[in-house]
């Protein structure tokens, strides 16, 4: 990175630190805002359980019937309710976490990008930094020019499914990835995903990766570039507890996964709560890696190529920062 590049970057990292202070949240907001935004799933939970502790099949009944009635609610995902909603989100997270964010190298404003962010961990809480909203947000991310993509799951799970729309999160199928990238946006997607709560360990960082190209194939006939990002420390935020040996076979669990969209498994945080732990997180933009020009039907020869090369720099950006964040893993492991 030259001088420039690095002044560009220290400039923006200033700016941005400024404005972060200057509008952090009170406490218990903070904690509510938070809970809205984390706390969908277990609030579905708590309401089931408890429904069925009452041993009122018509208790039990109405609950699961109202639950599943807010699947149908309208979203109201107005541009300017979901710009108010984001905002207070973001800004909620920012105080809640002592979270950091560095970019390696200054990216082109008009050139577009697919952001391969890394771990997914229980929950990927980091990415946050990289929301348009975020003061922490390079410059040409914001005004709308990076989408969030993840998982159709997330459509199905009562009020996460209005949660993650106000958030602005869509749909991280190809052919909408691809619409999205044609209409001139950036895109942020977690290509290890689900899979990656398998692979979860207390010391090191696994990631799924090996065989994830669906993302280097749409860089390819997109001609996009692509920017690995790290989150240092996210993976420490929850505790959890997953299905699978001995209770079932690794590969019965994988199937569950890939048929719901998500892993079977309960997670918790601070003191037991569905809140994460506030631990540091440091979230890196790492250097793009160029493509040149489109290609509409890419050969296995090229995939395994440029999959290589970002195998191989994110391996770069996680022994150049991994030292930065106490509670950061120290080992990568890539499966």
């Amino acid at each position: 990175m030259g001088r420039k590049d690095a002044k560009n970057c220290e400039e923006c990292a200033e700016e941005a630190t400024v404005e972060r202070e200057g509008a952090n949240p009170r406490r218990i907001t903070v904690l509510c805002g938070m809970f809205v935004w984390l706390g969908g799933v277990h609030l579905t939970m708590f309401l089931l359980i408890a429904s069925a502790l009452t041993l009122s099949w018509r208790i039990f009944l109405t609950c699961f019937a109202l639950l599943v009635s807010l699947l149908f609610v309208p979203l109201f995902d107005t541009d300017g309710w979901k710009k108010k909603f984001s905002t207070f989100i973001v800004k909620c997270a920012l105080a809640y976490f002592p979270i950091t964010f560095e970019q390696e190298e200054d990216l082109d404003e008009e050139e577009r990008y697919i952001v391969a962010f890394f771990p997914h961990s229980a929950l990927p809480v980091g990415i946050s930094v990289l929301h348009p909203s975020s003061p922490l947000c390079p410059k040409n991310f914001r005004n709308g020019r990076l989408v969030g993509c993840g998982s159709s799951a997330i459509s199905w799970c009562p009020f996460v499914r209005h949660v993650w729309s106000w958030l602005s999160i869509e749909s991280c199928s190809r052919p909408h990835v691809s619409k999205r990238l044609e209409e001139g946006k950036s895109v942020i997607l977690i290509p290890g995903g689900v899979r990656e709560c398998m692979l979860l360990q207390e010391d090191s960082e696994n990631i799924f990766l090996s065989t994830r190209k669906g993302f280097i194939k749409l860089a390819l006939q997109q001609g996009v570039s692509i920017v690995p990002a790290f989150a240092f420390g996210q993976s420490s935020a929850y505790h959890y507890a997953r299905l699978g040996p001995p209770l079932l076979p690794r590969r019965a669990v994988d199937m569950i996964a890939r048929a719901v969209g998500f892993l079977p498994m309960y997670i918790w945080g601070a003191h037991g709560s569905p809140l994460p732990r506030p631990v540091p997180i440091h979230v890196v933009l790492g250097k793009p890696i160029r493509i040149k020009g489109k290609v509409a039907n890419p050969t296995y020869a090229q995939l395994n190529e440029i999959h290589a090369v970002y195998v191989e720099e994110l391996k770069a950006l996680f022994h150049r920062h991994v030292g930065k964040v106490p509670d950061a893993k120290p080992t990568l492991v890539i499966h």
